[in-house]
Formats: structure tokens, C-alpha cells, sequence
């Protein structure tokens, strides 16, 4: 492996100077710090990193826990928290719970051994002291991410019932009655069949509570959709996720119903082919709410006494083609 040492004798410098171009190129001149990053470059040396940080008492790890791997919603908005992440030199652990509570908890402890500075992640439980008590006696800058289980940690969220109610108020006002929400069965509520409830009854609507499909985390999505579907036959679905709104489309091909001529469709989250599919859908400031993350958890650092930060982020209702006017 090249050191700093291999690089500082060829480029006739002390390692310390190879280190200050590394760390804090400000204090080294710009003819020096050329020749050693040139020297570097032929030599391919890459920094350790891990060493730098031993000797300033951190560990750069910047760790993620997240509750669905095959939620493209969470993935996105940490790949746009990404380039800030890397600008601040962390390293990025990510790991799923897969919305397992003896996961999470393991996949924290974890981290929390490795000394990760910061954690962001989104809670499948309520409420476990072992948790709260192990980022707030850890001193560690932690988020809770899209849900809030703990009032004494930051935490950054969704309106998801304002979604919803944007959602089934938009299909109420093109004269559906009959529609269905399709939404998961969590033991942190959602609330999004708040939002659902609330356009009916603004509407002086009545609702029919078997259109609220929930589902479990490991349900059987496909056949339960197809099943329940089948059954109420709705004018209109809310699909609350990528893997929702994919077993849905299948159902209604497989139905041989077209999407807004026999049924229509708005898409909680813009999934990846939603605007092919010209899908109208509830959508998300994804840049804003990936900035908003990253800035409350570099904030903490350092600012641990002060009192928990609990933001939410409003989505909005992007309007394509997929519903029908009824009626």
C-alpha cells in the first residue's frame, strides 16, 4: 500500500506536509501542494481517512438505518443527501430493518459501536427506551426519518394525511364514490387514512371502511390486492408505494381494466414510471426535504443539550392523466 511517506519522498517533503495538503491544504503553499498532489496522482495514493480521524477523535461514519429496501422513495432521498454527506468527508453505513423491530435495534447498536457520529433512521416501533436511550447517553446526532416515534429526538416527517386528503379530494371532485386506498399496516400509524376520512367527509360523503386496505409488511401484497380489488371493484385506487402501485397496474392488466378509461390512479410517492405511465400522483420536495435532513443532523453535532427539532414537510398533487371525470 503507498503512505504518505512513499509520497513525501519522492515530492522531497515531510509527511507531515502531505498530510496538511490532504486535511488542510490552506497551510501549505500552492507550488507545494501542486508537486505532492501530482506526486499522489502518479502514485495513486488515496488518504486513510480512518487514521486522520482516529488522531481527531472521530470516526466519520455517518450510519442509516431504513425500514423498506424496496422503498425507491427513501432510497432517492438519500442519494441527494449524498453529495453533502461526502463533502464533509463521512463515510455512509446503510443498512434496512426490513420493518423488523429486533433488526433495527441490533442494526443500531451496531453503528453506535462503531462510533458513528451521526444516525438517520426511520423507526418500525414505538417507543423503545433502549433506543432513545442509546443516542441520547451516546451523545450521538441522530434524525428520526418519515415517521416520529420519540419526542426527545429530531425528527423530520411527511404529511402523509394531507396526501391522502389531496388524493381522494381530487378523485371526489372528478365524481368517484367508490375508491380505494391501499396502505400499510404499521405499528407507527401512517395517518393517511386521516386524510382519506377527511376529504369524504368535507364532502358530506359517506366512506365505506373496507375501501382502507391495510397491509402488513410481509402480507402477500399481490394476491391481498388482487383479492380485495376484485371484490369492491373501486372507480378509483390510491396505491401508497412503489410495490403497491406495481401489484396494482398487474391486477388491473390482468383484469383486463385500463388505467383512468375503467379505472383511475394517483400514486402515492412518483415512483421511477409514474410519469411514463402518465400517472397522476402525491408528490414530494425531495431536494428540499434531502437539504432539510442533512442540515438537521450536521447541526446536532456539537448542540446535543439543546431541545429535540421535529419538522414536516407538506407533499403536493401532481396532476397527469390517469384520472377520468365520472358522472
Amino acid at each position: 500500500m503507498v503512505t504518505s511517506k512513499d509520497v513525501a519522498k519522492i515530492a522531497n517533503v515531510s509527511a507531515s506536509t502531505v498530510s496538511r495538503v490532504f486535511s488542510n491544504p490552506a497551510l501549505v503553499n500552492k507550488e507545494t501542494s501542486e508537486k505532492v498532489l501530482n506526486v499522489a496522482k502518479q502514485l495513486h495514493y488515496v488518504p486513510n481517512v480512518a487514521a486522520r480521524n482516529l488522531k481527531l477523535n472521530k470516526s466519520g461514519i455517518f450510519g442509516v438505518v431504513l425500514s423498506d429496501l424496496n422503498n425507491t422513495f427513501y432510497t432517492y432521498i438519500l442519494r441527494e443527501m449524498f453529495p453533502e454527506i461526502q463533502k464533509k468527508e463521512y463515510r455512509l453505513f446503510m443498512v434496512f430493518s426490513e420493518e423488523d423491530a429486533a433488526i433495527e435495534l441490533d442494526s443500531i447498536e451496531k453503528l453506535v459501536a462503531s462510533s458513528a457520529e451521526i444516525i438517520v433512521f426511520t423507526p418500525v416501533q414505538q417507543r423503545v427506551k433502549a433506543i432513545e436511550n442509546t443516542f441520547l447517553r451516546n451523545r450521538i446526532a441522530s434524525l428520526q426519518l418519515y415517521r416520529c416515534a420519540y419526542d426527545k429526538i429530531d425528527s423530520l416527517t411527511i404529511d402523509d394525511a394531507y396526501g391522502t386528503y389531496l388524493a381522494t379530494k381530487e378523485l371526489i371532485e372528478h365524481g368517484h364514490r367508490n375508491i380505494a386506498l391501499i396502505d400499510y399496516d404499521l405499528e407507527i400509524p401512517t395517518n393517511r387514512d386521516f386524510g382519506y376520512i377527511r376529504a369524504y367527509e368535507e364532502m358530506g360523503l359517506s366512506y365505506n371502511p373496507r375501501n382502507i386496505l391495510r397491509l402488513s409488511p410481509v402480507a402477500d401484497y399481490a394476491s391481498a390486492i388482487a383479492t380485495t380489488l376484485s371484490e369492491i371493484k373501486p372507480s378509483a385506487i390510491i396505491p401508497v408505494s412503489s410495490v403497491f402501485a406495481s401489484a396494482t397496474i398487474s391486477y388491473l392488466k390482468h383484469a383486463g381494466l385500463r388505467i383512468k378509461d375503467d379505472v383511475s390512479i394517483i400514486v402515492y410517492d412518483d415512483v421511477t414510471y409514474a410519469e411514463f405511465l402518465d400517472l397522476s400522483v402525491i408528490s414530494h420536495p425531495l431536494q428540499e426535504i434531502a437539504e432539510t435532513a442533512a442540515n438537521m443532523v450536521f447541526e446536532r453535532i456539537g448542540h446535543f443539550d439543546g431541545e429535540p427539532v421535529h419538522r414536516q414537510i407538506k407533499p403536493f398533487l401532481l396532476r397527469r392523466n390517469s384520472v377520468r371525470r365520472i358522472g
